[in-house]
């Protein structure tokens, strides 16, 4: 009986010792979690999604380590002025988003084409952006040239906009150097991590613009 006893005390012991790594294995993992996590936050910066109402928004993507603008005031504006021509009064906007993908309406870095939002209380039409290539826009080596993201940020009036990245996980870096340059040139910047696969709905008609992932 005392042999049975002091087998199952060390059974006990054994336990209680596997339980004790594991406590401690899972305490190591979630220090070096919230580590990992304070680094990103020192070195990228704290997103900033606060809408800014009395000031517009100049989006640019980051994606294959590039940096390219969305076009979307400049977009929207020349999709709304199509619908008005083709539909000077009113109409239904299944019939305009079947009309509007007849057309070509691309970009200089996005194949478009048109869908109905619908949010049970909103309606509208987005315009959805499929990026043409991935060899479109700027690296981090033309960020120090005067590239077409330079220019275009040199053409920002701060007063009036400030910018928006949305960055895919291969592209921080260069989202970094290119959130530096338009701080240099007094913008307000903003950026939100995207999923690498994602296409952009933006909201042509109907109540404002949004932007999510795929």
């Amino acid at each position: 009986m005392r042999h049975r006893t002091e087998q199952m005390n060390e059974g006990l012991d054994s336990f209680l010792d596997i339980v004790t790594n594991v406590i401690g294995l899972m305490i190591l993992i979630a220090a070096a979690i919230a580590l990992h996590a304070q680094n990103m936050q020192v070195s990228l910066g704290s997103p900033v999604l606060t809408p800014q109402p009395e000031m517009s928004t100049v989006f640019f993507d980051c994606t294959n380590s590039r940096v390219l603008p969305r076009e979307i005031a400049e977009h929207g504006e020349i999709v709304r002025a199509a619908i008005g021509r083709q539909f000077p009064g009113q109409y239904y906007y299944e019939d305009a988003v079947d009309w509007l993908n007849r057309q070509d309406l691309s970009t200089e870095y996005y194949d478009v084409s048109f869908e109905v939002w619908n949010t049970g209380y909103e309606e509208g039409i987005n315009a959805v952006l499929y990026p043409k290539s991935k060899f479109h826009g700027d690296s981090i080596k033309e960020l120090d040239q005067n590239c077409s993201f330079v220019r275009r940020i040199q053409e920002i009036d701060p007063e009036k906009a400030y910018v928006q990245f949305d960055v895919r996980a291969d592209s921080f870096e260069v989202f970094r150097k290119a959130r530096r340059i338009a701080r240099e040139h007094g913008l307000k910047v903003a950026w939100r991590p995207l999923r690498n696969e994602f296409v952009s709905r933006n909201a042509v008609v109907g109540n404002g613009t949004r932007v999510a992932p795929d």
